[in-house]
């Protein structure tokens, strides 16, 4: 029902409706529903319709411990920890008002 209500997936010949600007956030057990594998840790960082800085996208990735060149590694070869500090950075950058 809550991935649901996240529009994680999209229900077969059903329409969800959310309130007037509400936007759902949803934090994946599984992050593999949230990442994608061929993107490096910046541009999955980056893949958001906020406007924001090279710097203060890097600077809140240092703050989940991604520093120097680990924010070019490629999601795919992330630890399991890793993914889930991605993926919070993601939820982070792109806040939602409903989770």
């Amino acid at each position: 029902m809550l991935k649901i209500l996240a529009g994680r997936p999209r229900p077969a010949g059903r329409r969800r409706t959310l309130g007037h600007n509400v936007k759902a956030g949803y934090y994946s057990q599984y992050r593999v529903d949230m990442l994608k594998p061929d993107r490096t840790v910046l541009d999955e960082a980056f893949d958001t319709p906020q406007r924001l800085t090279e710097q203060f996208v890097r600077t809140l990735l240092g703050c989940f411990l991604f520093s120097g060149d680990d924010v070019f590694k490629k999601v795919e070869v992330l630890s399991g920890g890793e993914k889930s500090r991605l993926a919070l950075v993601k939820l982070l950058l792109d806040p939602p008002n409903c989770c």
